[in-house]
């Protein structure tokens, strides 16, 4: 886990697994949510390459890095850095978190994924 530093300074909100919603259906949370300290800035977790950019508008912006054996999903982006194809080294600025006042969430969504299947991120990566 040394490898890799947190997209960004903050408490788990929402963490991985499964959580009951309002209507006693079970949604199963694919990554874990973080609720940043102060900077609002996500920085890629390691060196990798982004295969994805997605725009999911009121959602915000959804982005897939590739690394060494995984794949993590940065979503919610109000504003973002990148654009697919590009190579990412570790600690870059990729984008940025909304605030209450000018729209968008102000949480990040962060999944890993290996092989097809989401892992807890927190087994990869230190997060608080």
């Amino acid at each position: 886990t040394d490898d890799w530093i947190a997209p960004i300074e903050g408490n788990i909100y929402k963490p991985y697994g499964e959580l009951k919603s309002t209507g006693k259906k079970k949604v199963f949370n694919k990554g874990v949510d973080i609720i940043p300290m102060e900077d609002r800035t996500i920085l890629s977790i390691g060196d990798g390459n982004v295969c994805k950019v997605e725009d999911k508008k009121n959602l915000g912006y959804f982005i897939t890095i590739k690394y060494e054996d995984f794949e993590a999903v940065y979503g919610h982006l109000k504003e973002i850095n990148v654009k697919q194809g590009d190579s990412v080294s570790k600690g870059q600025k990729i984008g940025f978190l909304g605030t209450y006042s000018n729209g968008g969430n102000r949480y990040l969504h962060f999944e890993i994924w290996k092989d097809g299947n989401p892992v807890n991120p927190v087994e990869v990566v230190r997060l608080n």
